[in-house]
C-alpha cells in the first residue's frame, strides 16, 4: 500500500516538473519574441516609430492592388455564376456583396460595361451587364474590413466576403437554406474559369473557406451568405433581441459594414496606432494550448479607440504614448467594459446585454458598437486575455518603451536614456 502511495506521489511530482518545464520554456520563448519585436521597432524616438508603420506595415501598391484584383475576381465569379443556382425553387441573386478585408483606400465600384470589356469580349460583356441589370441588380460592392477601416497590417491580408442573397428573406430561411447556400456558393466557384486559383479549406458553419491567389499573393476567404431584409436597423435589432440565443449569430452578418464605418470614421493617426497593435499581436502572442482562444484583430481595434478617447481624443499625439497606453489597459483586461450607442439606443442595448448568456456578460466586456447582443471580447477566453495581459505586462517593462512618460493627452513628458533590457 506505501510502495503504491510511493509510485503515485512520484508521478504526480513527475508531472509537476514537466508541467513547471514547459512554462519556463514558454515564458523563455515570449521573452525571445518581444525582444525580437523591439529589434524591429525602434522605440527610442517617434520618427522612426512612424517610418516603420508607413514602410513596413501599411499596404504599398503592389499589395493594394492584388487584394483588389483578388477581390473583384470573387465579385465576377458571383454575379456571373451563382444565378445558375436555385433556392426553393428561386434562382439565386445577389442584393449585395460586402468584401471585409483583414489587412488604407475604400473603394465602392458598380460593374459598368466599359468595366466589364477589361474582362470580356464586346458581345459577352454586353450580355453580362443586361444579367446584371435584369437578374442580380440592385448591386453594390463595399470594400471593407481593415483595407476599409484603413487598419491593415502588410502581408497578413485575410478577406471575408458577406454576400447578400434576395430570395432568401428573414433568419429563418437563411437557416433553413445555409447548408445548401454554401453548397451552391462552392460550386459556382468550382465553375470559374479561374478554379485554378481557387483551393478550398473546408467550411465552417457559416463560411466557405478557401485559398485564393492573385498577382502571386495567397489570400484567406471567408464566403458568408446572409439574407435580405427590408427591415430597419432597428426592427432588426428588435428581432434578433427577442429571437433565441443561439439564433443571433445568423444575423451576425448583416451588420459588418456598420463595424467596417465604425472604425474607417477614425482619424488617420488612430488608424496607424492600430496597425502598430495588430502587429504587436501577431508577432508577440503565441497560443500555449489548443484550448486557448486568443482575442482577434477587432476587440484590439475597439480596446484601442476606446483608448484614445478616454486620452480626450488627441488629433496629435506620440504613438508610442497610445501604444503604451493600449497595453497599460491590455494588462488590466479584466476591468474593460466599453460600449457604444452609435447604431442603437442604450436601452436596446441593455436588452441586448440583458439577453446574453451569463458568460458573455463577463469582463474584458466591450460591446459591438454594430451589434448589441455581442461582447467581441467573449470569443476569446480567460486564458487567452491572460497571455495577453501577460506578454503586455512584459513589453511594458522592456527599454526604451518602460522609460516613455506621458500626458493624460498622450503628449510626451520625456524620454529617459534608452537602455538595454538585461
Amino acid at each position: 500500500m506505501a510502495a503504491s502511495s510511493t509510485v503515485r506521489t512520484r508521478h504526480t511530482s513527475l508531472i509537476g516538473r514537466s508541467i513547471l518545464i514547459k512554462e519556463n520554456e514558454l515564458e523563455r520563448e515570449k521573452k525571445g519574441i518581444v525582444r525580437t519585436f523591439f529589434e524591429n521597432v525602434d522605440f527610442s524616438d517617434s520618427s522612426a516609430v512612424n517610418k516603420f508603420i508607413t514602410n513596413k506595415l501599411q499596404l504599398d501598391e503592389a499589395n493594394r492592388n492584388a487584394v483588389s484584383k483578388a477581390v473583384d475576381s470573387l465579385c465576377k465569379y458571383l454575379q456571373h455564376d451563382l444565378s445558375s443556382f436555385s433556392i426553393n425553387e428561386s434562382p439565386f441573386s445577389i442584393n449585395k456583396f460586402v468584401k471585409i478585408l483583414q489587412s488604407p483606400i475604400v473603394v465602392v465600384s458598380e460593374w459598368r460595361k466599359d468595366k466589364l470589356k477589361q474582362h470580356y469580349s464586346v458581345k459577352a460583356a454586353e450580355r453580362y451587364a443586361e444579367l446584371l441589370t435584369n437578374i442580380l441588380c440592385p448591386f453594390n460592392t463595399i470594400q471593407g474590413g481593415s483595407v476599409g477601416k484603413g487598419t491593415a497590417v502588410k502581408d497578413k491580408a485575410d478577406i471575408d466576403c458577406v454576400v447578400f442573397l434576395n430570395n432568401v428573406k428573414t433568419m429563418e430561411e437563411h437557416k433553413l437554406y445555409l447548408k445548401k447556400t454554401k453548397k451552391a456558393l462552392k460550386s459556382c466557384l468550382k465553375r470559374s474559369p479561374d478554379e485554378d486559383q481557387i483551393k478550398f479549406e473546408g467550411q465552417t458553419k457559416f463560411a466557405v473557406k478557401f485559398k485564393l491567389d492573385s498577382m502571386s499573393r495567397e489570400f484567406d476567404v471567408d464566403l458568408l451568405p446572409t439574407f435580405t431584409t427590408n427591415q430597419t436597423l432597428e426592427q432588426l435589432y428588435e428581432e434578433m433581441i427577442h429571437c433565441e440565443t443561439e439564433d443571433r449569430d445568423f444575423y451576425s452578418a448583416h451588420f459588418v459594414d456598420l463595424q467596417v464605418e465604425f472604425v474607417k470614421g477614425q482619424l488617420p493617426i488612430v488608424k496607424d496606432l492600430i496597425r502598430l497593435v495588430k502587429y504587436w499581436r501577431k508577432t508577440c502572442i503565441i497560443k500555449d494550448t489548443r484550448k486557448t482562444r486568443l482575442p482577434h484583430s477587432y476587440p484590439l481595434e475597439l480596446i484601442t479607440i476606446h483608448c484614445w478617447e478616454e486620452a480626450g481624443k488627441p488629433e496629435s499625439f506620440d504613438k508610442r504614448a497610445g501604444f503604451k497606453a493600449v497595453l497599460k489597459q491590455l494588462v488590466k483586461n479584466c476591468h474593460i467594459d466599453v460600449r457604444w450607442y452609435k447604431y442603437y439606443r442604450e436601452a436596446l442595448a441593455r436588452r441586448g446585454i440583458n439577453g446574453m448568456e451569463e458568460k458573455n456578460k463577463k469582463r474584458p466586456f466591450v460591446l459591438d458598437p454594430a451589434n448589441p447582443t455581442n461582447n467581441v471580447c467573449s470569443a476569446s477566453n480567460a486564458k487567452g486575455w491572460k497571455i495577453v495581459a501577460d506578454v503586455a505586462k512584459m513589453t511594458l517593462e522592456r527599454h526604451p518603451l518602460k522609460d516613455i512618460v506621458f500626458e493624460e493627452n498622450w503628449q510626451m513628458k520625456q524620454v529617459q536614456a534608452n537602455q538595454e533590457a538585461p
